[in-house]
């Protein structure tokens, strides 16, 4: 490791080495492929090594093998915080609507316990208000939110089918 430089970022110094930086947990000088993406990161790297960041998480899914990364179980105060709801009634919603996506043309079967992906139940809520409406299958809310935010293509989009309906 050569000279270490220090420059200021919009939060906090960042330690910089010729071919990298140096790591906020272990303090060591690594080159920038030993960290991982952060599009919000400087150089859009994380400001910690992977290395590090494996032991952490590994340490935290050792003490609670139930949690994945991701799942709605590993984020209970997000839950509060942004949607006003408990995990547990967010089980609640989730067996009254039989385990399946809320969207009836649809019915997917979605579970709380599946790893990101297919057969996940993801939150719908008003993006206005923050409140939790239902729990859809990812392809339903991801279609959701898209109409949401762009209903004029949307109407566009079925002038032109009834349009080019022979076709």
């Amino acid at each position: 490791m050569s000279q270490v430089l220090q420059i200021a970022d919009k939060r906090k110094t960042v330690s910089l080495t010729t071919n990298g930086r140096v790591c906020l947990k272990c303090g060591q000088g690594k080159s920038w492929d030993e960290f991982a993406k952060d599009i919000h990161g400087f150089n859009q790297k994380t400001a910690t090594c992977k290395q590090c960041r494996n032991e952490k998480f590994r340490s935290v899914y050792k003490n609670n093998p139930n949690v994945r990364r991701g799942d709605i179980k590993s984020r209970p105060d997000r839950l509060k915080r942004e949607y006003g709801i408990t995990y547990s009634e967010v089980v609640k919603a989730l067996d009254s609507q039989f385990g399946r996506c809320a969207n009836r043309a649809c019915g997917e079967e979605i579970s709380l316990d599946v790893p990101l992906g297919k057969g996940r139940a993801v939150i719908d809520h008003n993006h206005e208000t923050g409140k939790f409406r239902a729990l859809l299958c990812l392809g339903c809310n991801s279609l959701l939110g898209s109409i949401e935010t762009k209903q004029n293509l949307i109407i566009g989009l079925h002038e032109y089918l009834v349009k080019h309906k022979e076709n």
